[in-house]
């Protein structure tokens, strides 16, 4: 039971299952954003008693990350904006369709889906990959090509303070 519901009965879905073994709520952490919320302290506030400790919590996030999933598909062809370009009408994901009398394009494919949210998403969008890349392209390259790029890297470290923080 949650906020006064009961369980709705539903199969959970991989993805599910998997941000539940991922989160630090299940350190017993109070989160916010899927960050835990600090205290006045600046320590993590802790609302319970974790089912798991810190390490078994690092060993199921390197199990669970490390998995490759066998089933993704992918295109065989390199197109510049494949998982970026977005529906200027409903906003989601655009595909590429290919076939022998057309040149490559991207395409909205979600009022087709059936999807709620698409049902006004007429004509569906389409424009072929090539024009839409080197526009993409050349935005990129007078805008932002000729700046520097910084890269923050993250040291996890030992783990050592955060077992003491946890104590």
């Amino acid at each position: 039971m949650m906020y006064g519901k009961s369980a709705g009965g539903r199969p959970w879905s991989p993805q599910s299952l998997k941000n539940i073994l991922l989160s630090e709520a299940t350190l017993g952490y109070l989160m916010h954003r899927n960050k835990p919320v600090l205290g006045r302290d600046g320590n993590p506030v802790k609302l319970c008693e974790g089912l798991w400790d810190r390490a078994t919590h690092e060993a199921l996030k390197k199990a669970v990350l490390d998995r490759k999933v066998p089933w993704t598909r992918h295109s065989n062809r390199d197109y510049l904006l494949t998982y970026v370009a977005l529906c200027g009408q409903c906003h989601t994901r655009l595909y590429t369709q290919t076939s022998q009398d057309a040149p490559p394009r991207y395409t909205c494919t979600a009022r087709n889906k059936g999807w709620r949210h698409a049902q006004h998403c007429r004509p569906a969008p389409l424009i072929n990959a090539h024009l839409l890349d080197s526009y993409v392209e050349e935005w990129f390259l007078r805008e932002l090509g000729d700046g520097l790029i910084y890269e923050t890297v993250y040291d996890p470290g030992n783990g050592i303070p955060e077992r003491i923080a946890e104590q």
